[in-house]
């Protein structure tokens, strides 16, 4: 499937990830559906990413599970950061200072969170953590 055809799914789904021939997707939104591939054995070895919107949380969690190009509609310029220090190619269509949160009043929390975190290891455990509390 070439890479507009993909793109074009993200009228539907929120995160599409394609490893190999297979493709993975999902309709909510944030880092969910991140965590959720992580937690699959190939986690996203390999994969081309299409999310609608990434920030440095997300940017970290694509690091973490193993990524190896990434596209998306918007990203923040910490996101960018990121994906510039490991080496990962992505495109987007508009880059932002930062990701809104919900409300549209802020700063995404999960970009929030992650501000001061460098490793993807130590991003993937702090959202995790952010996740499994928010469920309590």
């Amino acid at each position: 499937m070439a890479l507009s055809d993909t793109f074009a799914l993200l009228e539907e789904y929120s995160c599409v990830i394609t490893i190999d021939t297979k493709q993975y997707k999902y309709v909510e939104g944030g880092v969910k559906p991140l965590l959720a591939q992580i937690a699959l054995p190939e986690k996203m070895t390999g994969a081309v990413v299409c999310d609608r919107v990434i920030g440095k949380a997300a940017a970290l969690l694509m690091v973490y599970g193993g990524a190896r190009e990434v596209h998306t509609r918007v990203i923040s310029v910490h996101a960018e950061k990121v994906f510039s220090r490991y080496g990962i190619s992505y495109s987007a269509e508009k880059t932002v200072d930062y990701i809104i949160n919900r409300k549209g009043d802020g700063m995404c929390p999960m970009e929030q969170l992650c501000l001061n975190i460098d490793t993807p290891e130590e991003a993937f455990r702090a959202l995790s953590e952010k996740i499994a509390n928010s469920k309590k």
